[in-house]
């Protein structure tokens, strides 16, 4: 269903539009369908999956949850993280979840020195 959402949206959407939408996105960590100038179901049922695609691949073999994840992320890294989803670059988070498991191995709940 999310395949079918955003095939739609590259599809029929102006350019301007995309870019629009994947640059607040990036940005702001917010997909909006009013920017998108979708239906909220079909912006709802795409973070879902990029959300559980994140989830079962990325963070569950790190040994992480995605509150784990996220309360160690620096804010600052955010749109960069939020680039490489809209990409598609999993290595890059897949190298940035690994570093923030063996942070979190050897320093307990503490992030400090993480960044």
């Amino acid at each position: 269903m999310a395949d079918r959402s955003l095939d739609r949206f590259n599809t029929n959407a102006p350019s301007e539009v995309r870019d629009a939408a994947i640059a607040e996105y990036i940005d702001t960590g917010t997909l909006s369908h009013e920017t998108a100038q979708v239906d909220v179901v079909e912006v709802a049922v795409v973070e879902a999956a990029f959300t559980q695609h994140i989830e079962r691949n990325v963070l569950k073999p790190a040994g992480l949850t995605m509150g784990q994840y996220t309360s160690y992320v620096d804010e600052a890294d955010m749109p960069a993280l939020r680039r490489a989803v809209v990409s598609g670059d999993w290595s890059t988070l897949h190298r940035h979840a690994q570093a923030v498991a063996a942070h979190i191995a050897q320093n307990g709940d503490s992030n400090e020195g993480l960044y």
